[in-house]
């Protein structure tokens, strides 16, 4: 089964979200109340098959580190309130956007430590860190030629 991140993004709030399921229950004290529900649940001590209002049978989802992390990085890029990670750049928006392809792109490749800490410099430096990260990527083997267009990519920010 193939889950967007927006999908799993919404599973991750639904999940977090707390309804008056359990509210009732006197084994909850205080403010145990307000915490989601799955919480509530093990703090009550029931069983998955104690619990006849389950509407639907869980799936399992498999998703790469990687991928997980991108999509708590989206869900905080896109949450109000939330710090950003990257600092204000002096790039252009056309810069900071051929930043972000190459980021994504990346994030498609399988994980080596070397991509992780291009993606982590970009990240955090953005603008900034796109010479050091063209180094450290020009020194990978590139078997399937995603390293080459990302390194044309940020190059084509650095002219921007």
């Amino acid at each position: 089964m193939k889950i967007t991140k927006r999908q799993l993004v919404k599973i991750i709030k639904e999940e977090q979200a707390s309804t008056k399921k359990y509210d009732s229950d006197p084994a909850l004290k205080g403010g145990q109340k307000n915490l989601p529900d799955a919480l509530q649940k093990g703090i009550i001590g029931k069983s998955d098959d104690d619990d006849d209002d389950e509407e639907e049978k869980n799936e399992s989802i498999r998703i790469t580190a990687r991928q997980l992390r991108a999509i708590i990085r989206e869900a905080m890029h896109n949450s109000p309130g939330v710090m950003k990670t990257r600092p204000r750049s002096t790039a252009s928006p056309a810069a900071e956007a051929d930043i972000e392809d190459a980021i994504q792109m990346l994030e498609s490749e399988e994980s080596t430590r070397a991509i992780d800490a291009v993606i982590t410099i970009l990240n955090e430096r953005g603008i900034r860190a796109v010479e050091p990260a063209i180094h450290i990527l020009e020194a990978q083997e590139d078997p399937t030629g995603t390293l080459f267009l990302v390194i044309n990519r940020l190059a084509a920010a650095l002219e921007k």
